[in-house]
């Protein structure tokens, strides 16, 4: 896992020195940031493959640097891993709705947590060099990371991006939560069926609108299905 640069939000110094000794052994370039405004600037430069934030105390603060992160133009491509200690679902489910790609509930490995980096950088860096995928208004460029509905791009996570990959890919196939999260998170996942939910609920949102029919319809019992 050489080549790539991940920026720490970790304000406990020891810590961090703990998580850059490990990550240095993979061949992984990090920086701190200790707290969420020196976060937001230097992720705000796009030069980080993968952000991983401590979720201490301030849900509030961390969901913000989430949704910035996902809103600027430089770091649509940015993974983002929240470490947290137990949350309650509706700060869970907050929290992917602010765009993050994975959440490691604490305590954890350093085993676990390296596992969990691998799948979210392998899936970043995946590019199907020229490929274009179009579903009725809905294109995809898969080089570029780039989407666009109607002629106006949409913002999406890294795990968004592979949901609706995933789907145009087999468009008018109903898909099962088993499916996407495979898809989205890797066959190994343990990451929680109301997660695939969430995301393609923030999906909906932006693509269907007042659109009818919707573009991603939910079948009761089964699954979703695009077209």
């Amino acid at each position: 896992m050489s080549q790539f640069n991940i920026l720490i939000l970790e304000a406990n110094n020891t810590i961090f020195e703990m998580l850059r000794w490990i990550f240095r052994r993979e061949g992984l370039n990090v920086e701190q940031a200790r707290n969420g405004q020196e976060a937001l600037v230097k992720a705000s430069t796009g030069k980080f493959e993968l952000a991983v934030l401590s979720w201490e105390n301030n849900a509030d603060r961390v969901i913000e640097i989430c949704r910035s992160i996902r809103a600027n133009r430089n770091t649509l491509s940015t993974a983002i891993i929240v470490t947290a200690a137990r949350r309650s679902e509706n700060e869970i489910v907050a929290a992917y709705q602010a765009g993050i790609d994975d959440l490691i509930v604490k305590p954890f490995s350093n085993r676990e947590l390296l596992a969990r980096i691998r799948a979210i950088l392998r899936r970043t860096v995946q590019k199907d060099e020229g490929q274009t995928l179009k579903v009725d208004a809905l294109q995809m460029d898969v080089d570029k990371y780039q989407v666009a509905y109607r002629g106006h791009e949409l913002r999406l996570s890294i795990v968004e991006f592979h949901i609706l990959r995933f789907m145009m890919e087999n468009p008018g196939t109903i898909l099962t939560r088993e499916q996407i999260r495979a898809a989205a998170w890797g066959k190994a996942s343990d990451v929680n069926v109301r997660t695939v939910d969430v995301r393609v609920a923030r999906l909906r949102k932006m693509i269907n609108a007042s659109r009818r029919p919707e573009v991603i319809r939910t079948v009761r019992s089964q699954g979703y299905v695009l077209g």
